[in-house]
């Protein structure tokens, strides 16, 4: 099949030892289409199983770009959800039903390093760098709800001034980088990971203070098709 757009949640029955996980994947074929096919595969069944839905989505579809999908997806309480250039698609596995919502402020990316979506605390949140070296971050308020999901501005990170800040991590110049990637921490809303000129970075909006996380230790050109996922260990099974 075509680069699928794929979602993986997985829990523990630790009452009984009994690890399970579920997969689901589809492919966008036409920017345009009435209907989508959902494929599930549950490790309690064994079987991968296909649903056809109506697609309710009023704006264009479009395929897998694998520098956001992957790390711009996620899932809660069965319900998964993926970028799509100017929109948020969204698959209820429970309801098996397939929607989508706008972006904040009808932003859309070109690039797909410019932004990111993902849960953290809790919370669905997106944030955008586009054409500019100002990260914006915004919150969805009511999320899964359809018809009352809201999106609020979080915070403003100005790159710019985060590097001239620790010359010590990013060396003396005018502070001008291009933010490689970026991923919320999965557990603290205000945190945010920012992959710059090779190194990764958190940022605490709270306390204005940065932390090197890695350094690839390679000119950050070799870097540029990196890819950053964050999660929270308790939440991986731990009998694997």
């Amino acid at each position: 099949m075509d680069d699928p757009y794929i979602g993986f949640t997985c829990k523990v029955d630790e009452d009984h030892g009994i690890v399970s996980f579920t997969i689901v994947r589809y492919v966008i074929s036409e920017h345009y289409q009435s209907s989508i096919t959902i494929e599930s595969f549950s490790s309690e069944i064994n079987v991968w199983t296909d649903y056809k839905l109506i697609v309710d989505v009023p704006h264009a579809l479009y395929p897998s770009l694998d520098g956001t999908s992957l790390s711009s997806a996620g899932v809660v309480d069965g319900i998964f959800f993926w970028l799509n250039y100017t929109l948020i698609t969204i698959y209820d596995s429970v309801n098996k039903c397939f929607w989508a919502l706008e972006l904040p402020e009808n932003l859309f990316f070109y690039y797909p390093r410019s932004c990111c979506l993902g849960l953290s605390g809790g919370e669905l949140c997106f944030a955008s760098n586009r054409w500019t070296t100002t990260i914006t971050c915004w919150r969805l308020n009511n999320f899964p709800s359809r018809d009352n999901a809201k999106w609020v501005i979080k915070y403003v990170i100005n790159v710019a001034t985060v590097i001239k800040k620790y010359p010590k991590y990013f060396g003396v110049g005018d502070g001008i980088a291009k933010v490689q990637n970026m991923v919320f921490h999965p557990a603290l809303p205000h945190i945010l990971y920012l992959q710059i000129k090779g190194k990764v970075i958190s940022y605490d909006v709270k306390t204005r203070k940065t932390e090197l996380v890695y350094d690839f230790g390679v000119a950050w050109r070799k870097t540029k098709c990196y890819k950053l996922f964050s999660y929270e260990w308790p939440q991986w099974p731990r009998l694997l």
